[in-house]
């Protein structure tokens, strides 16, 4: 069926043929203007000319013309998977993961993914389901609004679609994967956590290591590879390495020290399509920055900041600082400077006294400092409009809950390919938290081992009640939401009551 059949086959007046043609040119003009605004990325507008297109097709005459084609698009930075009874979408432009209990919602995007009509969808599930045109039209109606607020980063609770995902679900598999490519740097920060392993003789991943491993993640539509380290740059095959991920459609997220960002060096990432680049700075000046990671750093990290602004087209550019007794006096002017710079979040994380860090000692923030540092978080949150402003104790904790932790969507690939359940692992890695090794076995057979789901059970159980709250500090403490943390400190992911009756807080 299209605009020809109708057209000839159906009984209209001339001042019908106007109207009908009227309405064609202003939906062509909308779907033309959308595409143009799409390849300069500006989503809010996007999202406002979707709105009309698709309240037009959906509604009273506008229906009539689905068969010109003039379906709602799904934007390049949206990928969805399968998952169990349901699905998984994921907006790479707004880093956030939605799941759904509807098939019909995965049905619906599979087919507007192979270009299928709006119309076609609609006759397709009236004919599935056994209900009228006009009942499915009202289901496709309510899910296409679904669609457009994930598309905008909206919609992360209710309507059967939630954010909540990373401690109340067992995923079939990862939903992202982080690889430390290598332990080597180009800088020696005073606070690495794994300064001391760049000296170690790993064999790194290869080539070919890596090429399988992209493979795998293509065939169990793994949403992202975020590329760690050590610093990954200084791989001589690195571009080689993002040109793998980019051949099998894995989007990239670069973690680096950015201390050397070039206009050039930014073009070629462009290249791979590298979707989020993760800096970090210590201070809000370069005094208290290069005593941390030395002299010069912090020009460098600025400028390249500015260039990932400049000739960037990746999605976010975000920073994480490590806060202590140094710099914690500097929390907004941090925010302040990294919002004049377009910074798209940042990340304050306490200093741990691990592996290098534990040369500042002097310097690590104890629990009343931890509390004051995210209490100004909370406080500027908000103030500074383009900037996600986040601590490391979420505001959001209420009635002794804790938020679900990251090894719950993926895991860590250390350099020599065994796996991790997270990095803050690495500190002291044995044969309980040693997952498998990418070398030899499948990444699904790895996420899927007894091993692996038990210990993410421990992270599941942390995160629905606080083990302990003993003194006013049990909000702030990481025993009650690290399993990680607490295998450092008392050699179990699950401490005993007789374990926290000996806290010294």
């Amino acid at each position: 069926m299209n605009a020809k059949v109708l057209w000839e086959n159906r009984e209209v007046s001339s001042f019908s043929r106007l109207y009908a043609l009227f309405f064609i040119l202003i939906i062509l003009f909308f779907i033309s203007l959308k595409r143009i605004i799409y390849l300069a990325s500006d989503i809010t507008v996007v999202s406002w000319i979707n709105d009309i297109v698709r309240k037009e097709f959906i509604s009273g005459v506008g229906l009539k013309f689905f068969v010109l084609g003039l379906l709602p698009e799904i934007p390049y930075w949206i990928k969805f998977k399968r998952e169990k009874n349901g699905i998984v979408i994921y907006n790479i432009r707004k880093n956030l993961f939605y799941r759904s209990n509807s098939l019909l919602l995965y049905l619906i995007l599979k087919m507007l993914s192979k270009n299928y009509s709006v119309e076609q969808i609609v006759e397709i599930i009236s004919e599935d389901n056994k209900i009228s045109f006009l009942k499915a039209k009202e289901k496709v109606d309510h899910y296409l609004t679904q669609l457009q607020k994930i598309i905008i980063g909206e919609n992360r609770e209710g309507n059967n679609t939630n954010y909540s995902i990373d401690h109340i679900y067992e995923f079939e598999s990862p939903l992202v994967l982080s690889l430390l490519l290598t332990y080597k740097c180009n800088l020696k920060c005073k606070h690495c956590l794994v300064g001391s392993l760049r000296h170690y003789q790993i064999k790194e991943l290869e080539l070919d290591d890596i090429k399988k491993l992209a493979e795998q993640m293509e065939k169990y539509e793994i949403f992202k590879i975020i590329l760690n380290g050590g610093e990954p740059t200084v791989r001589k095959d690195f571009f080689k390495i993002l040109e793998i991920f980019n051949k099998h459609k894995i989007p990239i997220e670069l973690v680096t020290n950015g201390i050397n960002l070039s206009k050039e060096k930014i073009e070629i990432m462009n290249s791979y399509h590298v979707v989020g680049y993760s800096l970090s700075i210590e201070g809000s000046n370069s005094e208290t920055h290069d005593f941390i990671r030395g002299e010069g750093t912090f020009k460098k990290v600025i400028s390249s900041i500015s260039n990932l602004k400049k000739f960037s087209i990746a999605f976010q550019v975000d920073v994480e600082v490590i806060y202590g007794k140094h710099n914690m006096m500097q929390i907004e002017e941090i925010v302040k400077l990294l919002s004049n710079l377009g910074v798209t979040s940042v990340k304050f994380a306490r200093l741990k006294p691990w592996d290098w860090g534990q040369q500042l000692s002097n310097i690590v923030p104890n629990k009343e400092e931890i509390k004051k540092v995210n209490e100004k978080i909370w406080n500027i949150e908000g103030k500074y409009k383009g900037i996600k402003i986040m601590g490391d104790v979420p505001k959001s904790i209420e009635d002794q809950k804790v938020p679900g932790c990251n090894i719950n969507v993926g895991f860590e690939i250390q350099p020599d390919g065994n796996v991790l359940p997270c990095r803050i692992f690495e500190q002291r890695v044995d044969d309980k938290i040693i997952l498998g090794n990418i070398k030899s076995q499948d990444i699904f057979e790895i996420w899927n081992s007894e091993k692996a789901k038990r210990i993410r059970s421990y992270s599941k159980r942390l995160s629905k009640k606080f083990l302990c709250t003993k003194c006013e500090f049990a909000r702030f403490c990481s025993t009650n939401y690290c399993i990680a943390e607490n295998f450092l400190t008392f050699g179990k992911f699950i401490p005993s009551e007789e374990d926290l009756n000996k806290c010294k807080i």
